[in-house]
């Protein structure tokens, strides 16, 4: 009988140094499309951030300058289209329409307060200074305090009832008084009080 070996083990070839190269040139070609491709994909997110930013603040922009121009619209216009309660808006209108009137008749009504002052300046007369002027209830109360060398406070009074603007007022003379005892001139202090009435 013949007895025959059978070697069990692939036969160890040493590789040469050009296949270690080519293998080596390989791993090193599969590493750099490795990093490159992370590093494309890693700029191309930072490059997709700052652009979702920017984006960003344009809508931000574009939303504040539509909410200023809604506002603009919404003012113009009246409340009653952007009130969901009818009926309430209808009262509010109606409110601020009254407050409207009530204020043009309270301005209408009252003489402005230069007009007073021009036509008391219109109505003083020589040796006659005033001290005080005051000025209540938007001009229908006026208290006039002054004093006059000599007797002419009468002719003041008379002068103030021939001015248009005070035709419509009860004029009084609530108090005169000597201010110089002393001196042999006479000066004297006083108080006129205006009081309009509807009467006239």
């Amino acid at each position: 009988m013949l007895q025959q070996e059978i070697n069990l083990y692939r036969h160890y070839e040493e590789t040469s140094a050009h296949a270690d190269f080519l293998i080596a040139r390989r791993f090193w070609i599969f590493n750099a499309i490795v990093v490159i491709s992370l590093l494309i994909i890693y700029f191309f997110s930072i490059f997709q951030l700052f652009y979702m930013r920017h984006r960003e603040k344009n809508l931000e922009i574009t939303l504040a300058k539509s909410k200023d121009e809604f506002n603009k619209i919404k003012s113009g216009m009246p409340q009653l289209f952007f009130n969901k309660d009818v009926n309430e808006a209808v009262k509010s209108m109606r409110s601020e329409v009254a407050a409207q009137k009530k204020i043009i008749e309270i301005l209408s009504r009252n003489v402005p307060f230069s007009k007073i002052l021009t036509a008391l300046s219109e109505a003083i007369i020589p040796d006659v200074w005033l001290s005080s002027i005051s000025i209540q209830k938007n001009g229908e109360d006026i208290i006039l305090k002054g004093n006059t060398i000599g007797t002419k406070v009468d002719e003041f009074l008379d002068s103030i009832e021939k001015n248009k603007l005070f035709t419509s007022y009860h004029i009084k003379l609530d108090e005169v008084k000597n201010s110089n005892t002393e001196s042999q001139d006479i000066r004297l202090s006083f108080v006129i009080t205006l009081v309009k009435s509807d009467d006239k």
